[in-house]
């Protein structure tokens, strides 16, 4: 059992420490190192020899950091293991195309020349601890610029500023280990992973790759606001398909607005039953994240859907008027954030009409962009479409006569027959992930036959599936009080980040719950610098400072545990 040391430092390594995060040059450094790293665009690319060159640039300035600034340390490239294809946490690299590969040849394909960046401060027999981040980021990739303390551009805060504070903490060490003569308690990996966004294959290969020594303590580094977290919430990312012969994509739009419909009721029931004591204040979230050709990805609450409205004989003020009635049903549901205080930004305007005419209108309909652990606090303009065009199908219904002519399309869709929604649902260690996937399914299925049976059309009309090929991620909890948690806990108050607050979950699901799956002995804990709002953000950035904070605490971690 590790001992619980008050300081395991010298006086004077703790005010070198405490003094070195407000050093000039060294902060010029790490905001040098940051903006390279966000100068390099990871974002999944359908190319996986593009993929590779990006990868191998940001692990080129990780190595000549290190070979600068910590030279006991050892690195090597650690190929992407082909056994992922049979474990049942893959995720298939969807970014690629699917080819018709077999899982195995797909990991050929998609990962051949590519891998993970593993240093080591290495130290037998000691406890050993890994520290986890990822270079990859989602789409789009972002421009990179400075201004003050702020670094703005793609992976700001997920997960290149979080990841970069290890590579600093290693910088720590070195500098602490000549200074005073003090080594680190643990024995040190220091894993620059791939592929977390699409899934979490890159943290996978990792994982299998240490499981002959298995770690007694893994800390994954997101961007948690500097909190450590020995829990997460799982999550699945569904894709939701309808198809039909008969019915055109006007009519497959409204039936996919009540299946939007019948996730979110889904998703507050869910919630409501959940009932944890490290999740008190159940973030158990519903994202929707692309419909049609709206939205890249299905962990990123999307900010814009525009829709083509047309219709005969009705006075062109009835239709706003019902509109603007679904926009107050969807602000009473999920708060008003045109206003301030509401969200984490304040929204301009939640809807333009343009294009109008007495028997037509373009309607754009506007939110707020950012990661589905932060929808509560965002505004998903797809969500809100599914409110305004429900409220008008029904509205038709009621009513009858000329608003029998009322049809609702997507601006710029094909008019074909087929229709896919792309989304994530996150859930607490109260429910397992089978369950939670079939509970979905029967969700889409039941809203599909009551749009069918709203408007009169045959029982098999529509065909829908849904299918969970990408991300799943089981949800977890570990033990609030062992060794690791109780460490990073006295190394962040040592850096003013913890003052005692109660230990919970994390709101976020990531590649922690690879590790707590592969290794049911070890403490897992999630942990970083910048705001999970920030993340996967139209502005995503992160403050240097946060950056440089951090990477204090994992060198205090590290020289604290294992003593």
């Amino acid at each position: 059992m590790t001992r619980d040391i008050q300081n395991p430092l010298p006086e004077a390594a703790d005010r070198w420490l405490l003094a070195r995060r407000s050093d000039a040059a060294w902060k010029q450094r790490a905001l040098g190192l940051l903006v390279e790293l966000l100068g390099v665009d990871t974002t999944p690319k359908s190319d996986p020899a593009a993929c590779a060159t990006a990868e191998q640039r940001c692990f080129d300035i990780v190595r000549r950091e290190l070979a600068a600034t910590v030279p006991a340390a050892t690195t090597h490239l650690a190929p992407i293991r082909k056994e992922i294809a049979d474990h049942p946490y893959f995720t298939w690299p969807y970014y690629a195309g699917d080819a018709g590969d077999a899982k195995t040849d797909a990991v050929g394909r998609v990962y051949g020349g590519r891998g993970n960046l593993f240093a080591r401060l290495a130290r037998p027999g000691a406890p050993r601890l890994i520290i986890n981040g990822h270079m990859d980021t989602v789409a789009p990739f972002l421009p990179v610029r400075v201004e003050g303390d702020i670094a703005h551009g793609r992976g700001a805060v997920d997960d290149k500023g979080p990841s970069l504070s290890m590579l600093l903490a290693a910088g720590l060490l070195s500098e602490i280990r000549r200074e005073f003569g003090i080594e680190p308690a643990c024995d040190l990996l220091l894993q620059f992973v791939i592929d977390e966004e699409p899934g979490g294959n890159g943290s996978l290969s990792a994982a299998l790759d240490v499981k002959p020594t298995p770690p007694d303590a893994v800390v994954v580094l997101e961007c948690t606001g500097m909190t450590a977290y020995p829990a997460n919430r799982g999550a699945v990312w569904h894709a939701t398909r309808l198809e039909s012969a008969s019915c055109g994509h006007e009519v497959l739009l409204e039936a996919m607005a009540f299946v939007l419909g019948g996730l979110d009721d889904f998703g507050r029931a869910l919630k409501a039953e959940s009932d944890h004591p490290l999740f008190p204040h159940r973030p158990v979230q519903t994202c929707h994240g692309r419909i049609g050709s709206f939205g890249v990805h299905p962990s990123r609450v999307q900010d814009y859907v525009r829709l083509r409205l047309r219709w005969e004989g009705i006075p062109r003020s009835e239709v706003v008027a019902v509109v603007d009635e679904a926009v107050g049903e969807y602000c009473r549901v999920y708060g008003d954030k045109t206003q301030p205080g509401a969200g984490d930004a304040v929204l301009a305007q939640h809807l333009r009409w343009s294009d109008a005419a007495e028997d037509r209108a373009v309607l754009e309909i506007f939110g707020l962009a950012g990661h589905m652990g932060a929808v509560d606090r965002l505004d998903g303009a797809i969500t809100k479409a599914g409110v305004i065009i429900r409220k008008l199908v029904r509205t038709r219904a009621a009513r009858g006569g000329a608003w029998n002519t009322l049809q609702v399309a997507l601006a710029g869709a094909d008019g074909g027959h087929s229709l896919e929604l792309e989304g994530g649902q996150g859930f607490l260690p109260t429910h397992e992930m089978e369950a939670v996937c079939e509970r979905m399914r029967q969700a889409v299925r039941a809203a599909t036959r009551e749009y069918l049976a709203l408007t009169g059309r045959a029982a098999d009309a529509i065909r829908a599936t849904v299918t969970f090929e990408k991300l799943h991620n089981a949800a977890f909890a570990r033990r609030t009080d062992g060794p690791a948690m109780r460490a990073i806990l006295r190394a962040a108050g040592a850096v003013g980040a913890y003052h005692g607050e109660p230990v919970r979950g994390w709101d976020v699901s990531c590649d922690a719950r690879i590790f707590a799956r592969e290794f049911p002995d070890a403490e897992i804990i999630t942990f970083g610098p910048g705001l999970l709002a920030r993340a996967h953000a139209n502005d995503e950035q992160i403050d240097i400072h946060d950056v440089l904070i951090a990477a204090e605490t994992l060198a205090r971690l590290a020289l604290r545990y294992g003593r």
